[in-house]
């Protein structure tokens, strides 16, 4: 390839990347108008559609695992325990979506509800790395979240303690706070994020529109050079 014949290809490719950005630049203010009516339309579909949705609301129980009786126990008892329970933690915290922690809670509260129907207002999950279990509820009224929390908690720490024979066990840290507000009225996030979502949507729609008449060309144009060349062949 000779110079001359790369120079040509660099000076297409810059012609190519200015009539693209050219291109970006039109639709941007040729569809300003269109884009912002798709970013506030995403962004207030979000908003009414959060602030319809019924309240719910969200309590987390916190607790710590560790070696059963600690005192009792020589420092490398307490030093392998520990290990031992970081291996088996992912198994500690899915015991609080299991029947038989959840059946007594019904019991116990008196809830409407089986442990099955129970577990899907349920999160229980262990924190990478830690001895630490954290179970959240959400649930239509913050006081229930709170006591559901509690009790399930109380109750994934009797089940850890009979499993492991009081080797282990997992002690609350306190009880749950009730929730001062709904956890899925978030409008002005959900708002945001939808506005985002709206006008990055609206501008690849514009350019869209406004790059057509631009590749028809293109491609019209090098039909009709590829045309000549075969004639002056």
């Amino acid at each position: 390839m000779t110079a001359l014949s790369r120079a040509g290809q660099a000076d297409e490719h810059y012609r190519g990347a200015s009539v693209e950005l050219s291109v970006v630049t039109t639709a941007l203010r040729r569809w300003w108008a269109a884009i912002l009516l798709s970013t506030w339309a995403a962004a207030a579909a979000a908003g009414v559609l959060t602030g319809t949705q019924e309240p719910v609301y969200t309590a987390t129980a916190q607790g710590i695992v560790s070696v059963g009786n600690p005192a009792d126990r020589p420092p490398y008892v307490l030093s392998s325990g520990a290990q031992y329970i970081l291996d088996r933690m992912t198994s500690y915290a899915n015991l609080g979506v299991t029947t038989p922690v959840l059946a007594p809670v019904v019991d116990d509260l008196g809830l409407d509800e089986t442990p099955e129907s129970l577990s899907g207002h349920i999160s229980s999950e262990s924190v990478v790395g830690k001895a630490f279990v954290e179970v959240a509820v959400t649930y239509d009224d913050p006081r229930s979240a709170a006591a559901i929390a509690d009790s399930v908690l109380a109750e994934m720490s009797d089940a850890v303690w009979e499993l492991e024979r009081g080797n282990v066990q997992l002690v609350p840290t306190g009880a749950a706070a009730p929730p001062t507000g709904p956890s899925n009225r978030k409008i002005v996030i959900n708002a945001v994020v939808a506005g985002a979502g709206g006008l990055v949507l609206g501008c690849f729609v514009a350019v869209g529109l406004a790059a057509m008449p631009t590749r028809t060309r293109t491609r019209g144009a090098e039909g009709s050079r590829s045309a000549r060349g075969q004639a002056d062949g």
